[in-house]
């Protein structure tokens, strides 16, 4: 398995993700990811040291089995699970995922930020990356997701 460009960008037809030193984006398409999709983020997310995690979605989310994956993950590092961000649009899903910050506590940190508050978003993960850098990362990112329409891997 390896990136598709230098910049670790790695774009699949139903999402894509890239890492900056300690924080890593993710972006869903506008469907359920395809389950070879899942299984490849993560696989990248239980091998890589980071901190931050910032989701981005153009409408797809994971499915219930592919969020009990995600809860019964381990990091490969034993790394405590990082503090997450979601930017979205849907009022209903940025409250879904307060709920959930405040049920899960310090064992999952989340927040959810309209997608224009990119600021905020990194400053509560306690990302030092500059949010103009992350801004052209996601749009970046997003734009291959749109572009993928064949089933491959491009690159972007």
């Amino acid at each position: 398995m390896a990136p598709a460009e230098a910049d670790d960008d790695w774009v699949l037809p139903t999402l894509a993700f890239a890492q900056v030193e300690q924080l890593i984006v993710l972006c869903h398409a506008r469907v359920t990811p395809a389950e070879d999709d899942w299984a490849t983020w993560l696989e990248h997310a239980s091998e890589r040291p980071y901190s931050a995690l910032l989701i981005a979605s153009l409408g797809g989310a994971p499915n219930p089995r592919q969020r009990a994956q995600v809860a019964s993950a381990t990091r490969r590092d034993g790394a405590p699970r990082p503090r997450t961000a979601l930017l979205s649009d849907s009022l209903a899903q940025r409250h879904l995922v307060t709920a959930f910050g405040w049920l899960l506590g310090e064992r999952q940190p989340m927040k959810a930020f309209a997608p224009e508050d990119v600021e905020p978003a990194l400053a509560w993960l306690r990302v030092a990356q500059p949010a103009d850098r992350v801004r052209k990362l996601l749009t970046r990112l997003s734009m291959a997701l749109d572009a993928s329409t064949d089933g491959k891997r491009t690159t972007r």
